[in-house]
Order: C-alpha cells, then structure tokens, then sequence
C-alpha cells in the first residue's frame, strides 16, 4: 500500500471521519473481484463477497493500517463463482479487534485488491 494511500486513511481515523468504501491497492483484477463488506461500518460481522472468473488460488486476508494480517478468511483454490466469507471481528486467537480501521484483502497469483472497513 502506498504511504499516501495510508497516511490518507490515519488522517481519516484520527479526525473519526467515516472509512472509504472502497480502496484499490492495484487496480482491478482480471480473474477475481473482491466486492464491497457489509455493512460498514459493522459491529458483530462483516459479510464479504468475492467472485473468482477463473480457477486459482485465491486468499482473503483482514489487515490492520500497517498491513500486519489480523486473521485469514479464506485460502483456497477456488472454481470460478461467486462467493460469501465473514468475519466476525476477531483476530486468528478468537480474541476480539479494538473498533477502528482495517482492510480486506483478496490475494491472486494475479495481484491484490483491498477494501476499507471499520469496526465499531
């Protein structure tokens, strides 16, 4: 993620605006989309639709600011469709995440494609 990408985002979470809906690490990938959580803001858990145009290997990670990965949703090898993962809000311990920023990152041999969502 670019430091400009990033320091806009903290720059959101510090004045409590509301998180973008939608950033765009790499542009749009070819072979999958990752579509827009909801809701978002969320609470209790955050529905996460993909669709995969091709088979490979697909992973959806949940990051926090910094890129450090908070949990894995899915990694698989994925037949072309669409799909639904969730995230409940909590790390890879079963402990709950403080509210605040986070990402959702879908991962292909192709590249990567990230969106904002907050936590309350």
């Amino acid at each position: 993620m670019s430091r400009l990408v990033l320091a806009s985002l903290l720059a959101l979470m510090v004045c409590g605006c509301r998180a973008p809906q939608s950033v765009d690490v790499q542009g749009d990938l070819a072979s999958a989309r990752l579509g827009h959580p909801y809701p978002n803001p969320f609470d209790e858990l955050l529905v996460v639709p993909l669709e995969v145009f091709e088979t490979q290997e697909v992973e959806v990670v949940v990051q926090n600011p910094s890129g450090l990965a908070i949990r894995t949703l899915v990694k698989q090898v994925a037949d072309p469709g669409r799909y639904m993962t969730q995230w409940d809000g909590r790390n890879r311990a079963g402990e709950e995440v403080r509210p605040g920023l986070y990402f959702v990152t879908l991962r292909t041999p192709e590249g990567l494609q990230s969106r904002a969502v907050r936590k309350e």
